[in-house]
């Protein structure tokens, strides 16, 4: 006897499939670990709202799109990402993770179809050690190009000084976007040390968002603006070609013109100031990030460090026609290692 099949049964698989592209210059047992973890990928635990915009993105590719050029799509897209990659990693194993980050850099690029990919620094022998570098990644200080790189302790640091959950999928996106797209300006720290800081672009519903607008006291940003945040400061030396950064030093920590400007800030007790000198010296990323929208202190530290001459919001009339160009690449680029020329120049805060 013929059975019918029931409604559920015809229809087809729900979701995307998830696809891994090897890439012959990563090493076979990266390659084969990978393709494992891939393959237990279950989309079926997500969220029901991630589960459904996948769904969507399978059955309506053109509607995806659409959404991915809004902000609210691109931050749910990147949230599944996010979602989905913390499986890849849990299922590949954190010491691995540790291990192979930033050398190695498995991603995961939500869409239609769901790619996972292996991205990776080259690196080259100097002097002072073995400089890491995204290909094609350079930078130009006073007329004269360098590649950008990095030493093992400047890529440790930045990972466990910048994030609270390391080694978490989320975090390794962190810092992969500061090492190719961060902006940056020159500076010189207080002992003389030549240093590039970083600015991060201030994503609108976010909680970039809230904290500019507690840094800058007010219950709503220009949208006529774009905004960045500092991130941090990088001591480099230059070996040849290369301007290789040296370590990470967070706002306020020992050097950078914060801890400079409170140790001169005269309107303040001495005792007062060394309290604040040492929050600041000993405050790690996981208390920054969990409470800095909440902490009092936390949050007045770093909107004193704005108000004394080390500005930690700073922007610029937004760019349109860029900020549509990036919104129009988010379906295909994940937060992958861009190529290109990073300018160092100041951005005069306004």
């Amino acid at each position: 006897m013929r059975t019918r099949k029931t409604k559920k049964q015809r229809r087809p698989d729900r979701f995307p499939a998830i696809i891994y592209h090897p890439d012959p210059a990563i090493p076979p047992g990266i390659t084969k670990i990978i393709k494992d973890a891939s393959a237990k990928i279950d989309l079926k635990v997500l969220p029901f709202y991630y589960r459904d915009l996948l769904y969507t993105m399978r059955a309506a590719p053109h509607a995806a799109r659409k959404l991915a050029a809004t902000d609210n799509g691109r931050l749910a897209i990147e949230d599944i990402s996010t979602a989905i990659g913390d499986q890849l990693y849990h299922h590949i194993g954190e010491s691995r993770i540790e291990q192979w980050v930033p050398y190695y850099i498995p991603l995961v690029i939500a869409g239609p179809t769901i790619y996972i990919t292996v991205d990776r620094l080259l690196s080259c022998k100097g002097p002072m050690g073995t400089g890491y570098y995204i290909d094609g990644q350079k930078v130009k200080v006073n007329g004269k190009t360098y590649i950008h790189g990095w030493s093992r302790h400047a890529l440790e640091r930045l990972c466990l000084r910048s994030v609270p959950d390391w080694p978490c999928y989320l975090a390794v996106g962190c810092i992969v976007s500061l090492m190719a797209s961060g902006r940056y300006e020159h500076v010189m720290l207080s002992d003389g040390t030549p240093a590039l800081t970083a600015f991060f672009p201030v994503l609108r519903h976010s909680w970039h968002d809230e904290y500019a607008k507690i840094i800058l006291r007010t219950k709503r940003l220009d949208r006529s603006l774009d905004y960045f945040y500092r991130f941090g400061y990088f001591p480099y030396t230059t070996e040849g070609d290369m301007l290789k950064c040296l370590t990470m030093l967070p706002p306020g920590f020992r050097g950078t013109p914060e801890h400079t400007a409170l140790r001169n800030c005269k309107k303040l007790p001495w005792e007062h100031r060394l309290q604040l000198l040492k929050m600041a010296e000993t405050m790690t990323a996981k208390e920054f990030y969990e409470k800095g929208n909440e902490d009092g202190q936390i949050a007045d530290l770093f909107t004193l460090f704005d108000r004394i001459g080390a500005p930690q919001i700073i922007s610029r009339p937004t760019k349109r026609d860029v900020a549509a160009n990036n919104r129009r690449k988010i379906m295909t680029s994940g937060f992958g290692m861009s190529r290109g020329t990073i300018h160092i120049e100041f951005i005069k805060p306004d």
